[in-house]
């Protein structure tokens, strides 16, 4: 299939482009940057996904989209609120105005785990929006969504926001690892290449709107 992935230069993003590529399928990649990762048969454009111009060009001839651009640090959308609102919920927006003007209809959308809970600060609350114009957008203009509710991601090109190459940083420099809570919570990880495994295998799921 011919798949556009927003956000397609980040850690989760790069990942779920190398296993749609492992699978055969054609990949045009959306972000504000270069891929560090970028492989061969991918076609790149630089671009913001909140500019409807750009995402109408992106999704031409496209079957099926991954959104995953988004702010996805905590920590930057509790200082950031309207910038988090902006970018991960008009875009959202745009992109499902864009599908439906170009008749895409397949999304499979990264939420978060934190829906379920009272955590995640402006950034839980934006991709609560999303889950709900999502499903809105379903009812009106038939666009089939999959909700992928990812916990703790871990793997290569992390960076130090991510929580495993956090702790392992401050272990490695301060010889202590400091974490927010109580220290009574659990929390389950999960390596990248088997989250996009996962999310790549959805697409032989029936053509119904699921949350996973």
């Amino acid at each position: 299939m011919n798949i556009l992935v927003t956000g397609g230069s980040g850690f989760l993003g790069s990942h779920i482009i190398d296993q749609l590529v492992a699978e055969k399928h054609n990949v045009v990649s959306l972000d504000l940057k270069l891929s560090n990762y970028k492989k061969e048969t991918v076609k790149e454009i630089i671009g913001d996904i909140c500019d409807m111009d750009i995402l109408l060009k992106s999704l031409d001839k496209i079957d099926v989209v991954y959104h995953l651009g988004a702010v996805a640090d905590i920590g930057y959308s509790q200082e950031n609120p309207t910038q988090t609102m902006n970018i991960n919920i008009i875009s959202t927006c745009k992109l499902l105005e864009a599908m439906a003007i170009k008749g895409v209809k397949r999304i499979y959308f990264a939420s978060t785990i934190y829906v379920n809970s009272t955590r995640g600060s402006f950034y839980r609350i934006s991709k609560e929006a999303c889950e709900n114009i999502l499903s809105e957008y379903s009812l009106l203009k038939k666009i089939k969504f999959t909700i992928l509710r990812f916990g703790t991601l871990w793997g290569p090109r992390s960076n130090d926001t991510n929580a495993i190459y956090n702790y392992l940083l401050q272990a490695a420099k301060k010889n202590k690892i400091e974490v927010f809570g109580s220290g009574d919570e659990i929390r389950e990880y999960i390596h990248v290449k088997d989250a996009s495994k996962i999310a790549v295998n959805l697409l032989d799921e029936e053509q119904k709107s699921l949350i996973y």
